[in-house]
């Protein structure tokens, strides 16, 4: 009789464990939700002030696509989600989308931009990320290679006007075949 007793007290412990175990679970899981909308309006805020830098005229924007209710990652574990009954929030999230214009009245999408137009995309980009969480410093190898005139004049402003900022000391090494 005192082992039964024993072994139900011990039983309501392990459930009450477990209640604030899954408890700190959902409140780390809104944390993280929450730290990836944050990084994301920041990093969307700062491309779009960089692309339009960067591009006279010029507009862009990064879209958080969701994914399809039921539809996941192939990595995502079934069976893992099958034992806890929910879902990772984070799951909803499929890509990011960049939805850029470079003065043409219509949005383009990825596909149907030039190389130096890609070019101007991955390094607005770079610059938005740069602005949140900025690197000691960056290599960037005859990135000017497919750039046009002009953007390639935007692109060296403002590696020099990032590289000589007091606020961030970062440095920028650049390998170019032009002068």
């Amino acid at each position: 009789f005192e082992q039964r007793e024993e072994l139900v007290r011990r039983q309501d412990e392990l459930s009450k464990g477990e209640g604030k175990i899954k408890e700190l679970i959902q409140v780390l899981d809104q944390r993280k939700q929450d730290a990836i909308q944050r990084t994301f309006r920041m990093v969307g805020k700062n491309f779009e002030e960089i692309f339009r830098e960067l591009v006279a005229g010029g507009k862009g924007e990064l879209v958080m696509q969701r994914a399809p209710d039921g539809q996941r990652d192939a990595d995502q574990d079934d069976e893992e989600d099958e034992e806890d009954g929910e879902r990772d929030p984070t799951d909803r999230y499929s890509s990011v989308k960049v939805k850029v214009s470079f003065g043409q009245t219509e949005t383009q999408s990825m596909k149907q931009l030039s190389g130096g137009q890609k070019t101007v995309v991955a390094l607005a980009l770079i610059f938005a990320i740069q602005r949140c969480d900025p690197a000691p410093f960056y290599l960037f190898d005859e990135i000017d290679a497919a750039l046009d005139p002009q953007y390639r004049t935007a692109v060296g402003a403002m590696i020099k006007r990032l590289a000589s900022s007091p606020n961030q000391p970062t440095q920028f090494i650049t390998t170019t075949f032009r002068p």
